[in-house]
């Protein structure tokens, strides 16, 4: 997944027809990491495809993903039978959910067969929940146990501005930004919101702060 990466824009999507072809073909040899890894840039493409659906460099993108809507719905399947028992399966299960629920398919003859595949998915992934997955990372029911472990474990970045300070956090797969606030705990709320909104895993998928240790450790 390499060259997805470095084909992504800085913001985390890819800006062109040709360069998200060759992502999908790389995608279909994928391991798991990178199966999250590219759900998330394909997610982050579409969304930014429906904002400038106009623009050449994104012609022809919504017919190339519902030509590969299968890939993502049997990345779902081989994970489903896995939910109870491991939480990466259960991330992947609920992006693939979250995308195809907010771009669905624009070919009639896939519209049915995705709909049953997405109720049974929704279905597995709401059970994992209710028994009691997700809350347990969640902490207290206000979230404040977690808002904590944000602020503690997700690196933030500061950049000057001519009046004040902004800070942002970083997705771990293209250096995408997620949030831009005037202060690390409006930018960890921000994250938070979206953590308990649509299942965002902001442990998977943001740089933290044991990765720079990481990082430092292997210079």
């Amino acid at each position: 997944m390499a060259n997805v990466r470095k084909a992504c824009h800085k913001d985390g999507y890819i800006p062109s027809k040709l360069l998200l072809e060759h992502a999908l073909k790389e995608a279909a040899r994928a391991e798991f990491t990178d199966k999250m890894q590219f759900a998330f840039i394909l997610l982050r493409t579409l969304d930014k495809r429906k904002q400038n659906r106009l623009d050449a460099d994104f012609q022809g993108m919504r017919s190339l993903y519902d030509e590969h809507i299968g890939l993502l719905l049997g990345w779902a399947r081989q994970s489903a039978p896995y939910l109870h028992v491991d939480s990466r399966d259960q991330n992947l299960v609920q992006l693939v959910v979250h995308i195809v629920s907010h771009h669905p398919p624009t070919k009639s003859s896939t519209q049915e067969h995705v709909a049953t595949t997405l109720r049974d998915l929704q279905n597995q992934a709401k059970n994992v929940r209710s028994e009691g997955a997700a809350p347990k990372e969640r902490g207290t029911a206000d979230g404040s146990d977690e808002l904590h472990e944000i602020l503690t474990h997700v690196t933030f970045r500061r950049k000057e501005t001519k009046n004040f300070s902004m800070y942002f956090a970083v997705y771990r797969a293209n250096g995408g930004t997620i949030c831009q606030k005037k202060s690390q705990l409006e930018c960890a709320q921000a994250i938070l919101k979206r953590s308990h909104t649509d299942g965002f895993n902001w442990r998977h998928l943001l740089v933290l702060n044991f990765d720079k240790a990481d990082d430092d450790a292997q210079t």
